[in-house]
């Protein structure tokens, strides 16, 4: 082909008779610039190689060379949309560039698009069957997307593909080592990894994972003696120092290990080396410590993408939100599409309350990032602060998927569950932080036992509350919400004088807190302590005149107290101080349903609803004054809402069960949502009255019967369960037992339709039969 080097060649044939020459060469100079931007690399002058690399594919557009030189410039700076760019164009030009191809495949593989890593991987095996060096990275992506993708058989495979066409490479046999553990094959893998030390006695990362697998089988001076051994030959090695001081690390005596660590430090001052640093002081939850270790590395390597995003999550962890916004702008100056840059730019609009662009912007890079669980755990909580449990549980559960047994993910999924009364499933999240090991829920223990604590108040077992809380330092906390939980678990635990100290300690804390009064309130009503309530009333409204919350106390003590017409007055008070006071509402909404004007209570209970729409408890109050009046159509209409507010919510789950049983209608659906319901609340003894009558509508008499015994045990007041175990008494062929409980609901002032019910059960009944 007669290209631009050609025509310059004859041009200098007739320089003689010009007086002219080619004074340009277009072909030599993009050469020359490539030769250039070679050279500044090798210089770690990234940014000048840039330069010169573009400025040759300016002269040469088509130019393979310079789409390679560039792409491996753009690696180096970890810039990877503009990495992902110059190869994508190398292998349009010439699909043969299986180099470039492999590039891509790792390339796909960090970003966890498993499904282009697979396809250019197996690309390069096509391409280069015969290379053994290239058939066996393909086949370390294929395993990485393998093992990503919860296939371990088939990861396995792979790597063994790598040890056969690299036997003398002491990476293959690591890789497969951690393949084998994985599976469950321990002595295998110690056997790889003695391949791999065999093959090269400085392959520290084998030491290192030898520790691991001795530690996970309980022998300590194993894995010393491996890590010692390891040292020996590397001195310097970055995976050896953090592998022993992860074993050496006890929270009562942390030096020990720190030492370690700053021994690694002076033997290695490299950015790698402070990353592993604050790594490790950030698995132990010592955030500024990860910090001040982490930033000095900036200046030995500027532009180090690594410990950039580790300092950013440092900085968010230590609440350094100026700090974090400056890192998450330079991370995205060095690359436009960093995802560290871009998550963080969320999170601190997040933090900043700009709740809705957040969730805009994370749903965004879901999108991007399909499977990311970083991205789906930060969506989950935007969701949690907009007040959408059911998305946030959905995008948790997700994250979860993904990342396995993750302490935060765990956190979050135990505190959404405990949020929408989902307790059997919050006690399963709880159980499985438990479980992690030390080095995975480091940090994480009190929030453990914070969480059990909380399951436990839930479920109304107050003893159990105490004693997770006890192994806090709650009881020293200065946060006035931990003494208020304290206080709710000592008062149902019957420890009034507990209860009463942790509040007046709370209010210490936080003296303009009208629910930290109103908890002192109640406590005292409890006790019937009426002048020590109005007294703290008193107290509040005298330094608060304006507050709404000290007419709406007054009136709390009122209603407790049966002064009807105090608390109503006193409830227009605190809604003429602030019209939109929700609590008040409420409160006048209850009166009108205690005094039977129904009418008037649900016209309290639309005015709070209009406030809180997904409010699913007020949602499933109005459902039952429907269902009360027998509106099923209108009862379940607002059931339905509050499941849709807040999935799985067991009295809004159990009542419109309810509403289909009583109308005989959709049974199947109603025992789903009741068994649901009496998951969720198994010592709710109206749920479990739901789930058996639904049982016995369905014919399953047997089923019924036990839940029912259980039922007019807790609640011996209840006509309605003693109406419900005779029906069932009688459907199991025990008729007498049937007739007295029945008898005994009767007398019990029973619901009218369930009493002629009742009535015309013991006229079926021989009269044998009839006590």
């Amino acid at each position: 082909m007669r290209n631009l080097h050609t025509a310059c060649k004859a041009a200098l044939l007739i320089t003689a008779l010009t007086g002219s020459a080619c004074t340009r060469n277009p072909q030599r100079t993009s050469h020359d610039l490539l030769a250039e931007a070679h050279n500044y690399a090798q210089q770690g002058k990234w940014a000048s190689a840039e330069i010169e690399a573009r400025r040759a594919l300016q002269l040469e557009p088509h130019s393979i060379p310079a789409y390679l030189e560039l792409a491996q410039i753009e690696l180096a700076q970890q810039h990877w949309t503009a990495a992902y760019a110059a190869l994508r164009e190398t292998v349009t030009l010439d699909p043969r560039q299986t180099g470039a191809e492999l590039d891509l495949a790792r390339l796909y593989l960090r970003n966890r698009e498993f499904d282009s890593a697979r396809q250019a991987a197996q690309q390069v095996l096509a391409t280069k069957a015969n290379d053994p060096d290239q058939g066996a990275a393909a086949d370390q992506v294929l395993a990485a997307v393998a093992a990503a993708t919860h296939q371990p058989s088939e990861a396995l495979a792979e790597f063994q593909k790598v040890v056969e066409l690299r036997p003398h490479d002491a990476s293959a046999w690591i890789n497969v080592a951690l393949a084998e553990a994985s599976a469950g094959h321990v002595a295998q893998a110690k056997a790889d990894l003695e391949n791999a030390i065999t093959v090269d006695s400085h392959a520290a990362l084998a030491y290192a994972d030898t520790a691991s697998l001795d530690l996970a089988q309980h022998d300590r001076a194993g894995a010393e003696a491996a890590i010692r051994q390891g040292l020996e030959g590397n001195p310097t090695s970055i995976d050896l120092w953090t592998a022993k001081a992860k074993l050496e690390y006890d929270p009562a005596h942390p030096e020990v290990a720190e030492q370690s660590i700053s021994t690694m430090l002076a033997r290695q001052p490299s950015a790698e080396a402070a990353e592993a640093a604050g790594k490790f002081f950030a698995a132990h939850g010592d955030w500024n410590r990860a910090i001040a270790v982490e930033e000095p590395a900036l200046q030995l390597s500027p532009a180090d993408v690594p410990v950039r995003e580790h300092l950013l999550e440092a900085y968010f962890e230590a609440d350094q939100w100026i700090k974090a916004q400056s890192m998450a702008t330079a991370l995205l100056k060095l690359d436009g599409e960093n995802l560290a840059g871009r998550l963080g730019a969320e999170r601190l609009r997040l933090h900043a309350g700009q709740t809705a662009q957040a969730i805009t912007g994370l749903r965004q890079l879901a999108q991007e990032q399909p499977g990311n669980a970083a991205v789906l755990f930060t969506l989950a909580q935007a969701y949690q602060a907009s007040g959408d449990l059911a998305e946030a549980t959905q995008s948790a559960e997700l994250a979860h998927a993904q990342a396995g047994q993750s302490a935060q993910i765990l956190s979050l999924l135990a505190r959404l569950s405990l949020a929408q009364g989902q307790l059997a499933a919050a006690q399963r999240y709880v159980d499985q932080l438990a479980a992690l090991p030390s080095s995975s829920a480091t940090g994480a223990g009190t929030e453990v036992e914070r969480l059990a604590g909380q399951v436990a108040l839930d479920s109304r077992q107050y003893a159990r509350a105490l004693a997770e809380w006890g192994k806090t330092d709650m009881a020293h906390s200065s946060q006035a919400q931990d003494h208020v939980l304290l206080a709710q678990a000592a008062a149902g635990a019957g420890q009034s004088a507990l209860a009463r100290s942790e509040l007046e300690r709370a209010l210490q804390l936080q003296p303009d807190s009208s629910a930290i009064v109103g908890a002192l309130v109640h406590l005292e009503v409890a006790q019937q302590d009426w002048n020590a309530a109005g007294q703290a009333i008193a107290r509040f409204a005298a330094a608060r005149p304006q507050d709404p919350a000290g007419p709406w106390l007054v009136g709390s003590l009122a209603l407790a107290r049966h002064q009807d017409q105090q608390a109503r007055a006193a409830f227009t008070r605190a809604l003429q101080l602030r019209p939109d006071f929700v609590e008040a509402k409420l409160d006048l909404g209850r009166l009108e349903q205690a005094d039977g004007n129904t009418p008037r209570a649900l016209y309290w209970f639309q005015q709070a609803l209009a406030q809180e729409p997904n409010f699913a408890p007020l949602l499933t109050l109005i459902g039952n004054l429907h269902m009360q009046q027998q509106d099923w159509p209108a009862a379940a209409g607002y059931f339905r809402k509050a499941l849709a507010a807040q999935p799985g919510f067991a009295y809004a789950a159990a009542n419109l069960a309810w509403v289909d049983a009583e109308q005989n209608q959709d049974l199947n659906q109603a025992l789903a949502l009741a068994q649901q319901a009496a998951k969720a609340q198994p010592d709710a003894i109206a749920v479990q009255d739901t789930l058996a009558w639904v049982y016995y509508k369905l014919g399953s008499y047997p089923a019924a019967l036990p839940i029912l015994r259980h039922c007019t045990q807790a609640d011996a007041t209840s006509a309605l369960y003693r109406f419900h175990l005779g029906m069932a008494e009688i459907a199991t062929g025990q008729k007498s037992a049937g007739a007295s409980s029945l008898r005994q609901a009767l007398a019990m002032k029973l619901p009218a339709d369930a009493a002629t019910q009742a009535k015309l059960a013991l006229q079926k009944l021989p009269a044998s039969s009839t006590p």
